[in-house]
């Protein structure tokens, strides 16, 4: 993730201050917010998971208090493995503000998701929360049924041809498996937290074609974002 943002910032004209890891749940997380006072980016790429994502956020939350210059509004912190289901974890208000990047948030508006949600309502309950992970999987698994009854078997061969096809619906919109990587492309979205721990979405992409051996031959994503104010 690192790497490909580092090409695109660099692409784009922009430059890298600084590139931070630490140990999976790892929570002390001062010495880097301090860096970040310090150097004073215009926005921060946050791939931390778990707790050390959730210390991070309020550390951030802090520091926009006693720094305005820190506010989501003037340097957002813009995350990239952020669920649903973990928002209640960081706190209600810490985080809102700040953005995430997924290929799927539970307010996509399409009538795939309006059926899905009502579903996951009628099995779990309307208090369940659906995350990127709970929809991607629930779309792989419903694609490959879909590829053996279509194709009439099993067969590994047959079911990848039938998935290559043509696109088919999801709950992530149309979905293809690219024959030659056997990655799907993606749509993007770019949700906003808000006070109620949940996301809005604040702009959108059409299904983005996968790299996912970082091979630099990804297909540049055409110019249809959407932006939503």
């Amino acid at each position: 993730m690192n790497r490909l943002a580092r090409e695109l910032i660099e692409e784009a004209g922009g430059e890298v201050l600084g590139e931070r890891y630490l140990p999976l749940e790892e929570t002390a997380v001062e010495r880097i917010v301090l860096d970040i006072e310090r150097q004073r980016p215009s926005f921060i790429l946050n791939n931390f998971i778990g707790p050390s994502s959730y210390a991070f956020l309020a550390a951030i939350r802090a520091l926009g208090a006693c720094n305005p210059a820190f506010l989501p509004e003037n340097c957002p912190v813009v995350s990239c493995d952020l669920q649903e289901s973990e928002l209640p974890h960081i706190g209600l208000g810490v985080a809102t503000g700040q953005l995430c990047a997924a290929a799927y948030f539970d307010t996509v508006a399409t009538p795939e998701n309006a059926s899905f949600k009502a579903q996951v309502a009628a099995k779990f309950g309307s208090q369940r929360r659906i995350s990127s992970v709970f929809a991607s999987a629930y779309a792989s698994v419903k694609l490959c049924t879909e590829a053996i009854i279509t194709a009439g078997t099993d067969d590994p061969t047959a079911v990848a041809r039938q998935l290559s096809a043509a696109p088919l619906p999801t709950v992530l919109g149309p979905i293809l498996i690219n024959p030659d990587t056997r990655h799907a492309a993606l749509p993007f979205h770019l949700g906003r937290i808000n006070d109620e721990g949940g996301f809005d979405i604040i702009a959108s992409q059409p299904a983005i074609a996968a790299d996912p051996y970082l091979t630099g031959r990804r297909t540049r994503p055409p110019a249809q974002l959407r932006i939503v104010s």
